[in-house]
């Protein structure tokens, strides 16, 4: 005997808010890790700093935005 189950997939705005924190995460991890001087990465020449900055802001509203 077969069962079938509808399977409920989240919007496309939940979708594209959880990429958007992954790759902004990622961001904030390297360019964290180069301000940090850890294990020679380096990724962004000058205004590394300014870009993490910029980067965190748009980190914590895409969070906002996805649990709103």
């Amino acid at each position: 005997m077969e069962e079938t189950v509808e399977v409920k997939r989240h919007t496309i705005f939940y979708r594209i808010c959880h990429w958007s924190i992954v790759i902004t995460g990622i961001i904030l991890a390297l360019t964290g890790m180069q301000m940090g001087g850890l294990y020679g990465i380096k990724i962004l020449d000058g205004q590394v700093l300014a870009t993490h900055i910029t980067v965190s802001f748009i980190f914590g509203a895409f969070w906002f935005l996805m649990f709103y």
